[in-house]
């Protein structure tokens, strides 16, 4: 097939190619956003675990600060 009806036909095709790339790039995007924010819910859970521990650590400090050995 030549002439304009090959033309059309392979910018037609292109198109379809250049959309489907479009797609998946959109739904690569989304995944990625999706990652980023489970990482960012696990990143604050970690800090406020680590706060929680800190002060935990300190209580039981202050608790045995001016213990001795022999007294625990």
């Amino acid at each position: 097939m030549s002439g304009p009806n090959a033309n059309i036909q392979e910018l037609g095709t292109r198109a379809t190619s250049a959309s489907s790339e479009v797609s998946r790039a959109h739904m690569l995007m989304v995944e990625r956003g999706d990652k980023l924010n489970r990482l960012e819910d696990n990143a604050e859970k970690m800090a406020n675990e680590a706060q929680q521990f800190s002060g935990t650590a300190h209580q039981l400090m202050a608790k045995y600060r001016d213990k001795k050995w022999y007294q625990l």
